[in-house]
């Protein structure tokens, strides 16, 4: 079980660049279980996420956007079209020549989730030209 207070964290392996501009699944394959078992006395049935790393563009001149999605189910693998609900704010910068490595941060609160159901979170990218990738990855997701 998942309760209150505990931490999940995962630091995947960098994965594939994403090379669709409608929105791809990086495929962390992080999984996440509210309460499976047992119930204590606060908020249940919520979790904070927050991933860090680092967002890295193919080009110059191409916006990289970054943002969280979770659902159920099998969690989606790399490259996989959008799917599930997205949360948090979408967090986006612009390569330019020399920097085409940029840090990122997303987080979300996701509310409303049911108590024994297997839960995935997911970073989607998005990018205006060329690919995408997510490196340096580091998932922390705690119950609130």
């Amino acid at each position: 079980p998942f309760y209150p207070g505990q931490v999940m964290v995962r630091t995947p392996a960098a994965q594939p660049a994403i090379t669709d501009v409608s929105g791809q699944h990086v495929g962390l394959g992080a999984i996440v279980a509210p309460n499976a078992c047992a119930f204590y006395a606060g908020d249940m049935g919520r979790v904070f996420a927050v991933l860090t790393g680092n967002m890295v563009a193919s080009n110059t001149a191409t916006t990289q956007t970054g943002r969280l999605a979770y659902g159920t189910g099998a969690a989606p693998a790399n490259a996989t079209e959008q799917t599930g609900t997205l949360v948090g704010i979408a967090q986006s910068f612009v390569a330019v020549t020399g920097h085409l490595t940029m840090p990122l941060a997303v987080s979300a609160v996701i509310p409303g989730l049911t108590a024994g159901t297997l839960y995935w979170i997911d970073l989607v990218i998005t990018s205006s030209a060329t690919s995408g990738q997510l490196t340096n990855a580091v998932l922390t997701v705690f119950e609130i």
